[in-house]
């Protein structure tokens, strides 16, 4: 079964009960429903795709089918015979390439021994088996020499591709890669390719090729394009500033909690980064304390001539952590932006939530204000105390290190009321809505939308959340399609039977738009479930 990222995970679920120890499939035959029995016999399934469907999305085999097979990927079974792979691009590339399409009729060795007369191996025409006139094989090793160059190209954007896909979305740095490649994509440029043909024009040709290929993205054509020229080591400054720009933007939008609607995971992520600022202004201010009282020792030791030579009055050594501290302190006067929506359904959690958000905004405002009155009045000090040296020697005084300490405490507070927020994680649950799934929507009698006037049962034998609590919810509907949305227990349900499962009803925050979207067409096939 190739292509199974376009398929349904319902069909690639058909496929369990024949990989544990039932053995048994139901199948048509002549219009006739029959159940296969293949126990005893020997058969084996085979299912090949990619890691991200048409639209760009990561595909998700079904747990239980991925528990009973044996899951290789391409890129994890090539150790000791990465050479070979190499090699296999330009074997069958041969025939689309009208120069080389003869090759593939003749010795196979003859290849091989061209390939390294193509790399500046010294190989006796002699040893070729086929007469090749020396004419013939400037022009084929020229053509091969440039089929190697586009080799190393879709090797290095295979192998990204296939990091790519394997990495958790929750720790990306920036965007999936999503450019493939694949013997296609080599055949592709291999028609193409000339012996006439310079550097630049092969170059220009991949640059070409991958345009073409990025247009079938359903999103992220711009980034892919960029992430491309920098493995290729052909950004332009205006490409390489746009890049950063992206990757900036990415991190902030995933540690903002992402593009949905929920509010709990938005704010909790904008707080992760200022926790994160914080953390360096801790680390910047113990190094300036630290400074400061090597610093005093050192001053008290010099001479007040040498002292007065030094412009800020104190000891160029504090420059370096002022100047961390001051990156802190820019990096937290400019958190990221979080955006927040509180519909006619949100509960009454996220805005208690956002009260929290408002408290601890004024306590940073606070510490950014102190700190700023410290870089100006005491990081560098220029006051001046008693030391070994006698009074009157320019160095810091006790001032500087208490307002240090004050500042410090005030950080530590202010983590630990960080630490606090949410009180704990919010529980999630995967709901697998189909035509036989016991979970679905339900509506009330009030009203015929589900997200308005309803919401979701989740038929789960996990411990059941209490009436009033917030739940994430990742809802993957028919065809694959998945999205995650925060809700609210409305209500529980103990198991009655078989059609009547153990499960809670939770009602929807908010639902993105292009997610109400699939719930209006799932619910024109599936009548929703009635609730009072």
């Amino acid at each position: 079964l190739d292509d199974i990222q376009h398929t349904s995970s319902e069909l690639l679920q058909k496929f369990i009960s024949l990989c544990d120890g039932q053995r048994k499939i139901e199948g048509v035959w002549k219009g006739q429903s029959r159940t296969y029995d293949l126990r005893g016999k020997k058969f084996c399934i085979v299912m090949a795709g990619n890691p991200y469907t048409e639209t760009g999305t990561r595909f998700q085999i079904p747990d239980m089918l991925a528990n009973r097979a044996d899951t290789y990927n391409l890129g994890d079974i090539l150790g000791g015979a990465d050479d070979l792979f190499a090699s296999s691009y330009l074997e069958n590339a041969l025939t689309s390439n009208s120069v080389l399409a003869p090759l593939a009729t003749r010795d196979p060795g003859d290849v091989q021994k061209l390939v390294r007369l193509a790399r500046g191996e010294d190989v006796p025409l002699t040893e070729i088996q086929h007469g090749y006139s020396a004419a013939e094989v400037e022009e084929i090793t020229s053509v091969l020499k440039r089929m190697m160059a586009c080799q190393e190209v879709l090797l290095g954007v295979n192998k990204q591709y296939i990091a790519s896909a394997s990495q958790e979305d929750a720790y990306r740095t920036e965007p999936g890669f999503k450019l493939q490649g694949s013997y296609r994509n080599m055949n592709k440029l291999a028609e193409k390719i000339v012996s006439a043909m310079n550097d630049e024009e092969l170059q220009q040709l991949v640059d070409d090729h991958y345009a073409s290929e990025s247009q079938t993205l359903t999103t992220g054509a711009e980034q892919n394009l960029l992430k491309l020229a920098e493995l290729r080591g052909r950004m332009s400054p205006e490409q390489a500033a746009r890049w950063k720009e992206i990757k900036e933007s990415f991190v902030r939008t995933r540690r903002a909690g992402g593009k949905g609607d929920d509010p709990v995971a938005r704010v909790t992520g904008a707080l992760g980064g200022v926790d994160e600022a914080l953390q360096r202004i801790h680390a910047a201010i113990g190094a300036a304390a630290e400074a400061n009282a090597a610093s005093a020792a050192a001053a008290a030791r010099a001479s007040a001539a040498a002292a007065l030579k030094t412009k800020s009055g104190g000891d160029e050594s504090l420059a370096p952590y002022l100047a961390k501290l001051d990156e802190a302190m820019r990096t937290l006067g400019k958190p990221s932006k979080v955006e927040l929506r509180v519909d006619d359904g949100t509960s009454a959690a996220a805005v208690s939530v956002v009260n929290v958000v408002r408290e601890h905004a004024k306590t940073i405002e606070r510490v950014i204000a102190n700190l700023a009155d410290l870089v100006k009045n005491g990081a560098v000090g220029a006051g001046v105390s008693s030391g070994p040296s006698g009074p009157d020697t320019p160095g810091f005084g006790a001032a500087p290190s208490a307002r240090i300490d004050e500042l410090i405490a005030v950080v530590q507070r202010l983590e630990q009321r960080l630490s606090t927020i949410g009180g704990g994680s919010v529980p999630r649950f995967d709901v697998a809505l189909g035509a036989s799934s016991p979970s679905n929507f339900y509506r009330g009698m009030d009203g015929d939308d589900v997200v308005m006037h309803g919401g979701v049962f989740v038929a789960t034998y996990a411990k059941l959340p209490p009436i009033g609590a917030a739940v994430i919810l990742t809802i993957e509907l028919p065809g694959g399609n998945r999205f995650e949305v925060a809700g609210t227990v409305a209500w529980t349900q103990d198991e009655l039977g078989e059609d009547s499962p153990s499960g809670f009803g939770a009602r929807l925050a908010s639902a993105p738009e292009d997610a109400r979207a699939m719930i209006a067409q799932f619910v024109k096939h599936r009548e929703p479930l009635i609730r009072d």
